[in-house]
């Protein structure tokens, strides 16, 4: 099995995010992924690990099942889509030569 050894994970906000709110709603992940209709709790710890995001269609199920804002959970998506582009457009590295 190939490990994602010194690749950043694409989506290290929401994967925290969504562990932490799991967590405070006590919810294991396989009630989630029950919640979800999910067979494997592979979705849930790849979500909480930053490897991948939820699809679309889960997002609104997930606000309600973790009991959380909206516009929460959007802020901290849009902060792993501004890190992508940032990566994508080599900003980031320039901002560290900068500074």
């Amino acid at each position: 099995m190939k490990k994602n050894i010194g690749k950043p994970k694409p989506y290290p906000h929401v994967g925290h995010f969504l562990k932490r709110k799991r967590i405070a709603a006590g919810l294991s992940q396989r009630q989630v992924c029950e919640a979800l209709g999910y067979s494997s709790t592979q979705f849930i710890s790849n979500w909480e690990r930053g490897l991948a995001s939820p699809p679309m269609g889960a997002l609104a199920r997930l606000v309600q099942i973790y009991k959380i804002g909206k516009n929460d959970f959007m802020e901290e998506m849009m902060r792993d889509k501004k890190l992508a582009i940032e990566g994508e457009l080599g900003l980031a590295f320039r901002r560290r030569l900068k500074a």
